[in-house]
């Protein structure tokens, strides 16, 4: 589930108003990208991700409903405007929509996962030999009697390769968190 956000739905609603106003459409219409309008709007983002949509009857819509129904259906048979809609990384989101002279509608749905949501954690190799590992699609080489701190946006698995003959250590890497290798072992701990 996604909480609704003020600044989010502030960009929002300014990004289908200006869309309506203007006739241009797309996701760079304004020339900036949705990170930058939600920046713009105050929202200090890890992630931001779109939705946009038009729609039109000559007839118009009866309800506020329906509309919203077009909008959402339109989104769901998209795959990548489906993908966002279902992005369980993206925690917060705003709302516009706007009519245009023609009676064309235009919405914006803009999803983010906020700075402060960010996951931090730090590897640390105590042991006498370098120690490779990985996130994602990263892969580092870590020294001995060295520490190296991460912050990601969305949740991601952590890979620690162990000694010859043994399995590697593999665990989501959790906010907070140091992961000290000693050994071949690995012990995560708190860092608070």
């Amino acid at each position: 589930p996604v909480e609704s956000n003020g600044e989010l739905a502030r960009a929002a609603r300014d990004f289908a108003a200006y869309m309506a106003r203007t006739g241009r459409y797309g996701h760079t219409a304004d020339d900036r990208t949705p990170s930058e309008r939600a920046q713009a709007a105050g929202y200090a983002y890890c992630v931001v991700a779109e939705n946009i949509a038009y729609q039109y009857r000559s007839t118009g819509f009866p309800g506020a409903g329906e509309l919203a129904q077009a909008f959402v259906q339109g989104w769901i048979e998209s795959p990548k405007h489906r993908a966002n809609l279902v992005d369980g990384n993206l925690t917060e989101i705003g709302v516009g929509v706007a009519r245009d002279e023609k009676g064309r509608y235009f919405a914006v749905q803009l999803f983010g996962r906020p700075r402060s949501a960010a996951i931090r954690f730090e590897v640390e190799n105590h042991g006498p030999e370098a120690v490779r590992y990985s996130f994602g699609e990263r892969g580092f080489t870590l020294g001995p009697r060295q520490r190296r701190a991460h912050t990601v946006c969305s949740p991601t698995r952590l890979q620690i390769d162990g000694p010859a003959g043994r399995p590697p250590f593999s665990a989501q890497a959790v906010d907070g968190k140091r992961y000290t290798i000693r050994s071949g072992e690995v012990a995560p701990k708190s860092l608070r």
